[in-house]
């Protein structure tokens, strides 16, 4: 039980993280929620929590409009080639293109069993990363107390979807920056898929 608290925590501290840094650093930075021991014992879940902690650290001592210079270039535009966009779609898709239906369907499937709506004015697209993360969070968290509904919903997220390619937007981000602050990023996504894959 221990190990998905924790793994909850990740998921919706990452989701925030993943904001454009100008606004975490005004908005969330003190109130992102600090887990300082855990009783999970997996390795990879330790890791990343460590690696949460070293980017509210680099969060704090970067200059915040070369962060969000680096993330625009990263995840919004940049011309002629989008590096690492955090849409699945963008990965996984047979053509590589936004709003692939088989991604799109299974993530509209999970909002609709959990009677939730994407915020249009945020996202144009469910399978967006900072989205998917926050629906894992509730997952997880909702888990313990209806499991029989639940766990299938986990099974499709964060076994089918997030497993597979946080790996790839992980590897991505690493081989297209060397701010530390992305670097770090990159780790904290390869980790939470390894403390996925340990805990389901």
């Amino acid at each position: 039980m221990e190990c998905k608290e924790t793994l909850a925590f990740l998921l919706k501290n990452t989701s925030i993280l993943l904001i454009n840094p100008k606004t975490i650093h005004n908005n969330y930075i003190n109130k992102i929620a600090h887990i300082e021991t855990t009783k999970c014992n997996l390795d990879s879940c330790h890791k990343a929590l460590e690696t949460i902690h070293r980017m509210l650290e680099l969060l704090r001592e970067s200059n915040l409009e070369e962060l969000e210079k680096e993330y625009t270039r990263l995840f919004v535009s940049n011309y002629p080639r989008l590096p690492c966009p955090l849409y699945e779609s963008a990965y996984v898709g047979k053509d590589r293109f936004l709003a692939e239906p088989t991604v799109i369907n299974d993530i509209n499937h999970i909002l609709s069993k959990l009677n939730l709506e994407l915020n249009k004015d945020l996202y144009r697209f469910p399978d967006s990363l900072p989205v998917e993360l926050e629906l894992a969070h509730i997952l997880v968290a909702l888990e313990p107390e209806d499991p029989e509904n639940i766990t299938p919903l986990i099974n499709l997220l964060l076994i089918k979807h997030l497993s597979k390619w946080l790996p790839i937007i992980s590897r991505c981000i690493w081989q297209n920056t060397s701010n530390p602050y992305y670097r770090s990023l990159s780790r904290l996504l390869a980790g939470i898929a390894d403390c996925i894959s340990d805990i389901y």
